[in-house]
């Protein structure tokens, strides 16, 4: 139910609003005047010497023996037979009992410590592509992976935590959904459903998902989940859970060493090096740990790994050291986090990037390590921000393994000149070692934030990000594609309601024209997939008689609206169109077209109770990285027939035609009257001036329509 937004106040702060908004208006898609010069692509990174605490990494000198042994197990793991799995497990644990790096534990399957179990499917298949999931719960936490070996390659497969608002220790346990899509995510089959136990929450966007692939047989599907118990208000949790392709489902029981119910474990993420063994791969998980101790707040990132993980029940090798020495910290707020990929540069390597840190956030660090050996990673590098000392956050990892396959890219947050003007950036490495910087979104007007990164298995160079931008009361989601290791395409809006969410989006590949981007998103109860990042992007502003108020320069309510591109040659048939709200804090639509070729295109505008109102001649418009923009408010010239209404500087579209009939007469002006006799409410086609009744206000803007008999207009 939309609410009546609050319009009073003094008239000197809705001026000084009014002011702020037109000058938003007048520099959207543009820089902020104190934003400095957009800095070149693929500029060196800035990397720093690491002299601080956070780069004191433990040696891991290995004996003869030692080496030995990792020495078997590689020539096992290369030689890709299955068979191998069972002595490369044993070599481990001969390994193991040398250097006592590590600790391996069967997965615990007692009912006792599970804190998922399987349920009955709740809701309804073959969702369509709008929608994969809606429901009653909110949608708080996604993850995605693609299979890309065998027969079904290019199977889609997603996860979505969904949740009820409850909180405390009789909250409702959130429930886990799993889904597939065999044509390329337009629709989506539910496969099978979980739930956990009373009061488990999952943490937002601590949801990880990766895909164990053999050359046949069985695929199965490794999600890592963070959660907090008592409903919000207890431990912070990570939870191992596998799926097999048919929908068979087990929690590997966490059994980490030293667990302290003093410790919060968050933001589990995993990786796998099974692009480059098929049939002998193995995974990891790293996470962060905060050991409490008095007042001080010890973070840690940590990691385990998995040596044979064709299994519903796989043996977990822990890893139970941090990374590098701890630096204590006053507080947390669980934003720092242990990003993980697998690289391979002749000999296996794994990448950890840790970013947020207490008290050195203005890095990211990253630590390499044997991906096939029981060492700990050793510092690598210091990556900084283009403008120093600028906050960085979120920074997440991908490659695309295979075999000597050397590409690595962070996508990044940066906080420029820690003003609150977040723009998302990307380092670069084609031989995971020099790095490059390139800015994906720089400009003033969008806080950029939460992205995430996929990079397609075995093909150099090929990477998709997703991340939100928001632009006032406009939550937006962004795509780009990464080809070659150069932004291909880039589209700020691929959700068409700007509707807030509880979740941040994910990005995926699909099997359309080779790799085309997928990116799933959501709006507070309903996940979508939206296909493709290269569009037609236009700036279309426009003000409806009715809502707009002069005042504020703005709508007085959310509405929904339609956009046509329609040919410029009779009988001007649509080409593409996309509906969208309309929000009361902006007159600038972002307007995605995502199926219109290059071309020149009328375009068309409709609201449910208002003409139809068209360009007022054909504008050239273009798929690709670029906007462009088209202002029908500020002149009549711009409205084909210069058919639109003045109210103050603005020129709106005539509001009145209730019926949708293409003329404002008196079939119109009796609908509202009779409507406004009854004295309905709420949100009614003869609301005409959105204040959610229908009066004599209302009937006062389409009797003096009527009267002055407006009509559509176009060609």
């Amino acid at each position: 139910m939309h609410k009546v937004k609050n319009l009073s106040g003094s008239r000197d702060m809705r001026l000084k609003n009014s002011m702020l908004i037109m000058l938003l208006l007048l520099t959207v898609n543009s820089f902020s005047q104190d934003k400095k010069p957009l800095p070149p692509k693929d500029q060196p990174a800035v990397i720093k010497s690491g002299t601080e605490s956070m780069t004191q990494t433990r040696s891991n000198d290995l004996s003869g023996e030692e080496l030995r042994i990792i020495d078997q197990m590689n020539m096992l793991k290369r030689s890709g037979d299955a068979n191998s799995a069972g002595k490369i497990s044993e070599l481990q644990k001969q390994y193991e009992e040398i250097s006592r790096n590590t600790v391996t534990l069967n997965s615990v399957n007692s009912n006792s410590y599970s804190v998922f179990r399987k349920v009955s499917n709740r809701y309804d298949d073959n969702i369509s592509k709008a929608e994969i999931y809606t429901g009653g719960r909110y949608f708080v936490a996604l993850a995605t992976q693609t299979e890309q070996r065998g027969p079904t390659a290019g199977k889609i497969w997603v996860i979505v935590a969904a949740a009820q608002a409850d909180t405390g220790v009789a909250a409702s346990g959130d429930s886990l959904l799993l889904y597939s899509s065999a044509d390329n995510g337009q629709t989506f089959t539910l496969i099978t459903s979980v739930e956990a136990a009373t009061a488990v929450k999952i943490n937002r966007d601590e949801l990880d998902l990766e895909i164990i692939e053999n050359t046949s047989g069985t695929k199965y599907l490794y999600v890592t989940a963070g959660y907090t118990t008592d409903g919000y208000t207890g431990d912070k949790k990570i939870a191992l859970l596998i799926f097999d392709d048919a929908g068979n489902f087990n929690e590997a029981g966490i059994a980490i060493p030293g667990y302290s119910a003093s410790s919060d474990y968050f933001r589990p993420r995993i990786t796998s090096d099974n692009s480059t063994y098929p049939s002998l791969a193995y995974v990891t998980v790293a996470f962060m740990q905060d050991s409490i101790s008095g007042p001080d707040h010890n973070l840690m990132p940590k990691f385990f790994r998995i040596y044979n993980p064709y299994t519903l029940t796989p043996a977990i090798t822990y890893f139970p050291l941090s990374l590098f020495t701890p630096v204590a910290s006053a507080s947390n707020d669980f934003r720092t986090q242990a990003d993980i990929a697998y690289f391979n540069n002749i000999s296996d390597s794994l990448i950890f990037v840790i970013s947020a840190y207490p008290g050195f956030n203005s890095n990211v660090y990253l630590y390499k390590a044997a991906g096939n050996a029981n060492v700990y990673p050793n510092y690598s590098n210091v990556l900084g921000s283009t403008y120093a000392g600028d906050e960085i956050e979120n920074a997440r990892v991908a490659s695309n393994g295979g075999s000597n396959i050397k590409n690595l890219m962070i996508t990044y947050s940066d906080n420029y000149l820690n003003s609150g003007d977040w723009d998302q950036w990307i380092y670069s490495s084609q031989d995971a070692s020099a790095w490059t910087s390139t800015v994906i979104e720089f400009s003033g007007s969008y806080k950029s934030h939460s992205g995430d990164i996929a990079g397609k298995r075995n093909t150099d160079g090929s990477f998709n990000i997703a991340f939100k931008n928001v632009l006032l009361c406009r939550d937006m989601i962004a795509s780009a594609e990464i080809r070659t290791n150069s932004i291909q395409s880039y589209v700020p809006v691929v959700n068409d309601n700007f509707a807030g969410s509880l979740s941040n989006p994910k990005p995926a590949f699909r099997y359309v024209d080779n790799d085309s981007a997928l990116t799933f998103w959501g709006d507070y109860y309903v996940l979508n997939a939206t296909g493709g990042s290269n569009a037609i992007k236009v700036q279309i502003i426009a003000a409806l008689e009715g809502t707009y108020d002069q005042n504020t320069f703005s709508h007085v309510r959310e509405d929904y609206i339609t956009f046509y591109l329609k040919s410029s040659a009779p009988p001007y048939n649509t080409i593409d169109s996309t509906s969208l709200y309309m929000y009361t804090c902006f007159l600038t639509n972002m307007v995605i077209f995502k199926n219109a070729p290059d071309g020149n295109y009328y375009i068309a505008v409709k609201h449910r109770n208002t003409i139809e109102t068209w360009s007022s001649a054909p504008v050239s418009l273009t798929n690709g990285i670029s906007w462009s923009s088209y202002n029908f408010t500020s002149s009549s010239a711009n409205s084909y027939g210069n058919n639109v209404v003045q109210k103050g500087s603005v020129w709106c579209f005539y509001t009145g035609d209730v019926n949708q009939d293409g003329i404002i007469d008196a079939t119109d002006v009796s609908e509202v009257d009779n409507d406004a006799y009854a004295s309905l409410s709420g949100s009614i086609n003869t609301d005409l001036n959105g204040d959610y009744f229908v009066d004599a206000s209302d009937l006062g803007i389409v009797d003096n329509n009527a009267y002055n008999a407006v009509t559509a207009i176009t060609p």
